[in-house]
């Protein structure tokens, strides 16, 4: 199941008329580093794995009290920030969704019978990308998308 807001819709739009070979003008170890991380599960939540996972550990029970808003947190990525080089936001936008599916992949061979909620969000200077677990009983962290200023995209890996 895909989610998009208005806004998101118009930036799709558009990419369909972007010029995709900028993508290739990148570091392929950049690349891969952001479509393949490292991920550590810390109790019943999946992390990035961005330092040690005792680190993660050491989080107090209240930053994970509430386990999709720390996943949600937790797992902040600024694609344009993977890169050495400048990337323009329509290239940010295709790398990361192909991120994304890349994550989602992943996270199901880790968690085969768990649900993910993988979510872009963009905004004048970067793309965001985060992902939560769908647990029973809750859905996507933020409710209704419509209401979010910035454009975002969620899917649901089941």
């Amino acid at each position: 199941m895909i989610k998009t807001n208005k806004k998101m819709e118009e930036v799709l739009l558009k990419l369909k008329k972007f010029n995709r070979n900028e993508v290739l003008s990148i570091r392929y170890k950049e690349l891969i580093e952001l479509l393949y991380p490292s991920f550590v599960q810390v109790e019943d939540c999946i992390i990035i794995s961005k330092g040690s996972k005792s680190e993660l550990e050491r989080l107090s029970e209240e930053d994970r009290k509430d386990k999709v808003l720390f996943e949600y947190n937790e797992n902040e990525t600024m694609v344009n920030l993977c890169f050495e080089s400048k990337i323009s936001r329509n290239a940010s936008i295709v790398i990361g969704l192909k991120a994304l599916k890349s994550w989602g992949a992943i996270l199901k061979k880790m968690e085969p019978k768990s649900k993910f909620w993988m979510i872009l969000g963009v905004d004048r200077s970067y793309v965001n990308l985060r992902f939560h677990k769908l647990r029973l009983g809750e859905d996507l962290i933020f409710g209704t998308i419509e209401d979010i200023e910035q454009p975002v995209y969620c899917e649901l890996i089941e």
